[in-house]
Order: C-alpha cells, then structure tokens, then sequence
C-alpha cells in the first residue's frame, strides 16, 4: 500500500493527517501546513489517490485559470478551456484547433516556476504546433529561462 503519510504539493513535502470518519472526503490545508485528508472509514490507498488528485484539480484550477488570463495578455493567445487528467509520459496536451489546454494532475507536486513553465509551452503551441526553432524562439521570448525549469521538471518522472 502506498504511503500517505506525506505528499508533495507545490514542490514542497507536506506531512499529512488521515482521518477517518467523514461523511463527505475532502482535502484541505490546515494552520500548521499539514495537508488533511477526511476520509470515509474503509477507503482504499486507490481511494485515497483519487481523492487526492480530484484536490490537486481543484487547487490546480485555482493556480492555472488567472495564471493563464496573465499569460494570455502576454502572448496573445486565447486558451478555451482547461482540463486535467493524470498522464504517465506527458506534462500538457494543446489542441491547437480547439485551443483547449489539457494538464497532468501530477504537476500539482512541481513548484510554482514548474508549472508556469508547463503553461506557457502548452500555450507556445497555440502559435506553432511543433517543437523546433520557431517553437523554441517562441519560449525564448516568452520564457527565457524555460530551459533550467525544463531541466528541473525533468529530473524525475515524465518528460517533454
């Protein structure tokens, strides 16, 4: 069975309180920093993943959709919608036709600059579907230290 008794989150190793006897599961933060998880008596570590991942969403949600209005501005793109979904070999998915932005829950463990980084490539699609020199022009203008964030979101686990 899988450890909960830290998560990452943010790029940061959260300690975490299980506590079992909640009607309703939910997730939340407290004044200490731990990461309380309420659950419902019996729940599987498969259920705690998924109520852990249906949070990472809803926090994600909070972070992406004004991150995104700030960088919409800044390249002059328009993004139609967000969706998330956990990914084994993909950070992000940008279809360039619908301009709908899909993004791995797992990056709701990568820091902030990270998750920018994701972003803004996901968005760099909106002006060249693919990943050669104008693609990386692109992130160079956008984005001048996307290599290093790239490099870091890299280390471990899925890749571009």
């Amino acid at each position: 069975p899988k450890d909960f008794s830290s998560v990452l989150f943010l790029g940061e190793t959260r300690k975490t309180c299980l506590v079992f006897q909640a009607k309703r599961q939910q997730v939340f933060i407290d004044e200490t920093g731990k990461i309380q998880l309420s659950l419902k008596p019996g729940v599987t570590p498969e259920g705690i993943q998924k109520v852990l991942d249906k949070w990472y969403i809803e926090e994600l949600n909070k972070l992406i959709v004004p991150l995104a209005k700030e960088w919409e501005s800044i390249m002059g793109v328009e993004v139609s919608s967000f969706k998330f979904r956990r990914m084994k070999s993909r950070w992000g998915l940008c279809n360039v036709l619908t301009h709908q932005i899909v993004l791995n829950t797992e990056m709701a463990k990568k820091s902030f600059p990270c998750i920018e980084y994701i972003l803004v490539h996901e968005m760099a699609h909106l002006h060249e579907r693919g990943h050669g020199p104008k693609f990386k022009a692109i992130m160079d203008k956008y984005l001048p230290h996307w290599r290093i964030l790239k490099k870091e979101l890299n280390g471990k686990g899925v890749s571009y």
